[in-house]
Order: C-alpha cells, then sequence, then structure tokens
C-alpha cells in the first residue's frame, strides 16, 4: 500500500499543501515553482532562482502549482508565443524537472480568472481543433523519436482543461546565444564543426520523418554541460509562418524568407537556412540580415571576409545555404553535411575574399587530407620534394650569406669581431641579457613596429566585422579593454550594428585597461525603396521599410474596388535609391474605404 506524504509548494500567492503519491518530502521543505528545486520551507524568496510566489502570474495561464494527471506539477512559464505556452514542471513519479509545453493559442482561445478550462473564441471553434491537432500529431511524432540523441525528448501528451499538453526533457544547459557570449562572441571553424556535426545527422532524421522544425535559431539551440548542442523548441507550421492564424514567432536573422509568405512551400531547405544563419553568427559574431530587408537589398558578407580564419570553401557554402530563392539554395541538410565535411577544402586568394596567409592555410587543411599525404603519397613524390626543399633551403644560405657580406663591406665602424658576438647574441637566448648592445636595440626595433606599450599583457583583437552587442557584452573583451562610447557612420558594407573602425589596430599589444574606441555601421546611407508588388498589406510592408531604417508616414485614401490596408503607392518609386539621412519621410499610401465601398 502507498503512503501519501504532504508536500508543500512555493506556490502563486501562498505557499499551499497538496498531497502527491509517493513523494517524500521533509516537513520544512518544499519546491520552487520558479526552479523546481527543493528549498527551505521559511524562505520567502527563492535562494536559488529569486522566483517570488506572490508575484502576479499571466492571467491567461496555468496557476503555478497546478497538477496534471495527478502526476505532473506545473511551475512558472518560462516563454510563451502564438502557439502557447512552456512552463517548467515536475514529474513525481521520476522526481526530476521536466518541460510541460501547453497548446494555448491566446488569438483562439482565453482563460476566466479562477477557472483552469481553455475558452474558445467565437467563430473559432475550427480553426482551435485543427491547430491542437497538428499540436497532437507533432508532438507523437516527436515521442516516437524520443531515442534520438541532440533533440528534446517528448515522453507523454495529455488532453485536461479543455487542451493539449507535452510533457518533455528538462535539458541543463545554457541557451547557444549565451554560449557564444560567454566565448568572446564566436567560435573557430574546427570548435564548430566538432559541436554541429552530431546536430546535423539528428536533424537529417527529423527530416525523413516529415519534421520540419522551422525555427532553429541561437535561442532554440541549448548547450549542456558537456558541450553538445540539443534542438528544443518545436512549434507547429502556423506558429513559424507570417500570415498564418497564429500570431507568428520569426527568429531574425535566422527565418527564411518563405517563411514571411504563407503561399510558398517550407520543407528541409528551410531549416537549412536557418541552420546555415546559426554558422555564420557562430563563426563571424555577426548576424545575418534579415530575409526581408536580404530581398530589397541583399547586403549579405560572406563570411570569410569577416573571419579571415574561416576556411573559404565554408563561407560560400554558408552562402550557398542562405540563398533567397529555395530553387537555388542547398536543399537538405545530407547536402549540406556532405558539403561540408566532405568536399576538400580550398582557398581562392581573390579580391571578394580574405587574405592567403599561412595561418589560413593551416585552418583550412583537413586531418585527413594529412594522413592520406603521409601514407599515401607515391615514393618518387618525396623524393622529389625533398629535392625541391633542399634547393630551396640551399639558395636561402646563400642569400643569407652574401647579404652578411655585403653589411660587412658597408660598415666601416664595425669589426669582423663584433658581428660575431652579434650573430651568437641573436642564435642564443640564453645570451640577449649579456649582450646589451643587440637586445635593446632589436628590443626598440620591435616596439616601434607594432606601437606595442610598455608592460603590455594583452594582444587587442580585430573586432571589425562583429556584432557591436556582442563584443561589449563579452566579458573576455571588457575584462582587458575599456570601451569608450562609440561612433556612428553610414557604410554601404557593413550592417547596421557592426563594428567598421577601432582606434587599436588588431593584433597591438597593450596593458589591460586600454581604453579603446569602436565605429559602429548605421547601415546604408541610401537604400532601395521595397516593392509592393502592386498592391500588399501595410502589416508586411511596414517591417520591411523599418527594417531598411526608412523613415515613412502613411496617408489613406479611399479607393473603391481596393482592399482595405493595401498599399497602393509610394512618394518614391520601388526600385530608386532613397537618402535615409536627409530628414525626408517617404510617404506611403494605403487604402481605406468606407464599409459600403471597399473589396473583400
Amino acid at each position: 500500500m502507498v503512503s501519501f506524504a504532504p508536500v508543500y509548494i512555493f506556490g502563486h500567492k501562498a505557499v499551499r499543501p497538496f498531497l502527491y503519491g509517493g513523494i517524500i518530502m521533509s516537513e520544512n521543505k518544499h519546491l520552487c515553482m520558479g526552479c523546481m528545486n527543493e528549498i527551505d520551507n521559511s524562505a520567502l524568496i527563492c535562494p536559488v532562482c529569486g522566483f517570488n510566489p506572490n508575484s502576479p502570474h499571466l492571467a491567461a495561464y496555468l496557476v503555478p502549482g497546478t497538477m496534471l494527471s495527478g502526476r505532473y506539477i506545473v511551475g512558472k512559464v518560462l516563454h510563451y508565443n502564438g502557439e502557447g505556452a512552456s512552463y517548467i514542471g515536475f514529474d513525481t513519479a521520476s522526481q526530476k524537472k521536466i518541460l510541460i509545453r501547453e497548446y494555448m493559442p491566446d488569438v483562439l482561445a482565453f482563460r476566466v480568472k479562477g477557472d483552469l478550462t481553455v475558452h474558445i473564441q467565437p467563430g473559432k471553434e475550427t480553426s482551435y481543433k485543427s491547430l491542437m491537432s497538428d499540436f497532437i500529431s507533432l508532438q507523437r511524432s516527436l515521442i516516437k523519436l524520443r531515442t534520438l540523441s541532440h533533440v528534446v525528448s517528448i515522453f507523454d501528451v495529455l488532453l485536461e482543461y479543455n487542451t493539449a499538453y507535452a510533457i518533455c526533457e528538462y535539458i541543463e544547459g545554457v541557451p547557444l546565444r549565451q554560449f557564444l557570449q560567454e566565448n568572446a562572441g564566436e567560435l573557430s571553424w574546427p570548435q564548430a564543426k566538432k559541436m554541429f556535426l552530431p546536430l546535423f545527422t539528428t536533424l537529417n532524421l527529423l527530416h525523413e520523418q516529415n519534421i520540419i522544425h522551422r525555427g532553429i535559431s541561437l535561442d532554440t539551440l541549448v548547450v549542456d554541460r558537456l558541450g553538445q548542442l540539443t534542438l528544443t523548441g518545436f512549434c507547429i507550421s502556423d506558429t513559424r509562418t507570417a500570415k498564418s492564424e497564429l500570431a507568428p514567432e520569426l527568429a531574425p536573422g535566422f527565418a527564411a524568407p518563405e517563411q514571411y509568405v504563407s503561399s510558398e512551400w517550407q520543407g528541409p531547405w528551410t531549416d537549412v537556412y536557418a541552420v546555415c544563419a546559426v554558422l555564420y553568427r557562430t563563426l563571424t559574431g555577426t548576424l545575418p540580415p534579415e530575409a526581408l530587408s536580404r530581398r530589397t537589398n541583399d547586403n549579405l558578407i560572406p563570411p570569410a571576409q569577416l573571419n579571415r580564419s574561416i576556411p573559404f570553401n565554408i563561407s560560400q557554402i554558408i552562402v550557398e545555404g542562405l540563398r533567397l530563392s529555395p530553387e537555388k539554395r542547398i536543399k537538405t541538410i545530407e547536402d549540406l553535411t556532405g558539403k561540408i565535411f566532405n568536399e576538400p577544402q580550398f582557398v581562392q586568394d581573390t579580391d571578394a575574399t580574405r587574405a592567403f596567409t599561412p595561418a589560413n592555410v593551416k585552418a583550412i587543411r583537413t586531418e585527413e587530407e594529412d594522413e592520406y599525404e603521409e601514407e599515401d603519397e607515391p615514393a618518387g613524390s618525396r623524393w622529389k620534394m625533398a629535392l625541391l626543399i633542399g634547393g630551396i633551403t640551399l639558395l636561402v644560405l646563400l642569400a643569407i650569406g652574401i647579404a652578411i657580406i655585403v653589411f660587412v663591406l658597408h660598415d666601416d665602424t664595425k669589426k669582423p669581431s663584433d658581428l660575431s658576438s652579434d650573430y651568437t647574441s641573436s642564435e642564443s637566448s640564453s645570451d640577449l641579457s649579456d649582450s646589451s648592445t643587440s637586445s635593446e636595440s632589436s628590443t626598440s626595433a620591435s616596439i616601434s613596429s607594432t606601437s606595442d606599450m610598455p608592460g603590455a599583457d594583452f594582444v587587442v583583437p580585430n573586432f571589425i566585422g562583429k556584432d557591436y552587442d556582442v563584443v561589449i557584452n563579452s566579458e573576455s573583451y571588457t575584462s582587458k579593454l575599456t570601451f569608450a562610447a562609440p561612433n556612428y557612420e553610414y557604410n554601404d558594407t557593413y550592417a547596421e550594428g557592426v563594428i567598421i573602425k577601432q582606434s587599436i589596430d588588431e593584433d597591438t599589444k597593450v596593458v589591460s585597461g586600454t581604453e579603446i574606441v569602436l565605429t559602429v555601421s548605421l547601415g546604408p546611407k541610401t537604400v532601395t525603396v521595397p516593392d509592393y508588388e502592386g498592391g500588399m498589406p501595410l502589416e508586411v510592408y511596414q517591417p520591411m521599410l523599418e527594417n531598411l531604417n526608412i523613415p515613412f508616414e502613411i496617408k489613406y485614401v479611399e479607393v473603391p474596388q481596393h482592399r482595405n490596408g493595401y498599399v497602393i503607392n509610394t512618394s518614391v518609386a520601388p526600385g530608386d535609391k532613397f537618402d535615409i539621412t536627409t530628414g525626408e519621410k517617404l510617404v506611403v499610401t494605403v487604402v481605406k474605404n468606407s464599409d459600403s465601398s471597399s473589396s473583400s
């Protein structure tokens, strides 16, 4: 026979007692509804997460402390969107934290204060039930794949309070966005390659089961304590598509262009766009421009131009995955994986790419290529290479000898014995301190050539091309440099918020605490007026103008036989340039008919 012990919940507005089968807890302990940790009963505020049980909660969602299916305790709301809400929770059977996802579209349904049941808006019954069916179907499909690694596990689906709930794994970790902020804002390609490859394998398996995420971003990828990525935040397609029945949740910079138009097809290529956007941000520290703005002014900068250590072919593949047209974009994660991890990595030294340096060559050589050269190279080729290296070495030694002879012949004040002493000093590091003349000369030349500061202990990195907010919020930089108020300039090459100049050159050695001034781009001064395609809803056209920083004013006119709320004219023709610095506003003409004259 199962005994029942009292469990005290750190609930909403009061600490309320509940009886749960099988839970054994101390009488002076209870669960915090903010983090589901066991804390002292005497605590008014949770010492772990700071949750206050008397703080107000959103009326549309469940009260903390609510019980589901006699087993799952609902905590505070962690996130909500057009589809519903995510709560922290506790499974009384497994004694583990969980995540509870509730279907609760606030445009179709509502709750009455004091009532846990979801009520449907009049006239929205069909839409509510149809989308709930999509929600349940998605969660049940994910349950079948719960053994997959690198994707959040779904354990159960419940039907209560006239809605549906998914019981999900609670992942101990931090969003990729926070992880990058704590690691200087970006990762190297070898680091990213190791982290993303297992995720690509899992994502490809999801696509084979016709599960498209549509919301992959820095916030839906979680980095666990082992440094591994887990994909979370699955939603039904209407949540991640503009102009659907639900309020859309589209991550700027990561959402594919087809997600902004409900009539366009979505598929694996939609997730390819998002994954490549995540790689772009991870490797460069800079967010790619939003897809809507790129349609009118595609200012996407190849990643290798923002970070010279990125292999050229990786940069090109990411750009190919971010193409606006799905037909020209990489179609599947399998194709993306094949291109990134299997193709030979070549470097092109052109004006449009990064500089060709020994460091870059080292970065783009793969381990497989190194092994091939060591093990499979023909013996004849090795002999030829040895002869070539020997010849080059002989020529270098000959050139050094000629340089020494020329130096001696032209230096009347220096004796051969002095020359020998200097040469010996430069060759032996242990004797540098004993050769004062040579050492002082060498040190002076070094400081002069790099402008290094005496007592320097930090090398200034290259900030150009990085996101300003990421840089100034990174402890790796703020602990070593003092960032003065930034300068701002319009720039046609770099997107808004990207650093375009720095007052101290990269690779300069400075003392910790040195002040540096960064210049940040305001975006292009002159932009192209976007096309409204012969008639476009203002709610779609307005964000396009805002993304381009175009100041505008709306002029309403009555035009019979035209749809209300549609743009029909602009004071500057679509496709023409508009200077956003003059103070003038773009006049946008929008139809606003009376009921008798408007058409549907």
